[in-house]
């Protein structure tokens, strides 16, 4: 890294653009820390053997990296600019690795509970609207079976579709109570 390394996809350089973090968890977020992981992974930084170091001595040169400025490293010693970087490498493809996952973890949180909220919704329109159904079918055995209606008494087959009827919205133990009025003709 060299004080002049600027990469216009990251709207700075690497170094800072590693260590920006997410704010909100939305898709265009995970997908700018996939392109991080992905730009880790090309340069081999999950396949680096930093074993000779001690754990302790990695995670302090990472943070050393991160406080310092794109100058500042550039400007560092070579012995110890390069264990520097690779410690600051290594630690980032784990750390945007576990951003990562607990990125999409919380938009498929978010996303689950949008979902489940519309479903709720959904499903109380769908009892109002059999409801209403309901309703309008009380209505209708109510005219259907008023005694005062000569004429729609007298019609050919009322009584069998009127039994029908009945049967239908009572739930008729063979067909396990549908609501369903099973057709108008006779047989």
């Amino acid at each position: 890294m060299s004080s002049g390394v600027v990469d216009a996809s990251a709207g700075g350089s690497r170094h800072e653009w590693l260590e920006r973090a997410p704010t909100t968890s939305n898709a265009a977020n995970v997908r700018g820390e996939l392109d991080k992981l992905e730009f880790l992974r090309s340069i081999g930084a999950d396949r680096l053997y930093l074993t000779v170091l001690p754990g302790q001595r990695r995670r302090l040169l990472a943070r050393a990296a991160r406080r310092s400025s794109v100058t500042a490293l550039a400007r560092r010693d070579p012995q110890r600019r390069y264990p520097t970087l690779a410690s600051l490498v290594a630690e980032s493809a784990v750390g945007v690795l576990d951003e990562t996952l607990n990125l999409f973890d919380r938009l498929l949180t978010e996303r689950e509970s949008t979902a489940r909220a519309q479903m709720v919704d959904e499903l109380a329109e769908r009892a109002r609207r059999t409801e209403q159904r309901q309703r309008l079918l009380d209505e209708l055995l109510v005219l259907i079976l008023d005694s005062e209606s000569t004429t729609m008494r007298s019609a050919p087959g009322f009584a069998a579709t009127s039994n029908r009827i009945v049967l239908s919205l009572r739930g008729s133990p063979g067909h396990g109570g549908s609501l369903a009025i099973t057709g108008t003709s006779t047989r």
